[in-house]
């Protein structure tokens, strides 16, 4: 199967290093001449020049910046997740959901709940 060419996984180079305190990865995108950028509420692959990476939800793109939350349960490479990585308490790529932690939390009709980023 060939998938269309704006279509394919989008890949973004990260800098890991740059996490901010709410655990959320600023990244530059710039697709003049390339496949279309990314959409909020997609994923992508972060890759850095070391050869590790992990995919990443993006959460807001304004101008030509994506912020991006990294999910760091899909974590590959020659190293260890940056230091101030941190596991999501509510669900991930690979995790259910419990229930009972969403307590309070106003229904959003069966939509993906995301942290509201500022």
């Amino acid at each position: 199967m060939v998938f269309a060419y704006d279509q394919r996984e989008i890949v973004l180079r990260a800098d890991f290093d740059a996490i901010d305190e709410r655990g959320v990865l600023s990244v530059p995108i710039q697709f003049e001449n390339g496949p279309r950028p990314p959409e909020r509420g997609e994923f992508v692959y972060l890759l850095d020049g070391s050869g590790n990476g992990c995919v990443g939800y993006v959460a807001k793109v304004r101008d030509d910046v994506a912020r991006i939350l990294p999910v760091f349960e899909t974590w590959m490479g020659p190293s260890r997740p940056p230091a101030g990585a941190r596991p999501r308490d509510h669900g991930g790529v690979h995790r259910t959901i419990d229930p009972a932690s969403l307590s309070g939390q106003r229904d959003l009709g069966g939509t993906h709940r995301v942290p509201r980023l500022h």
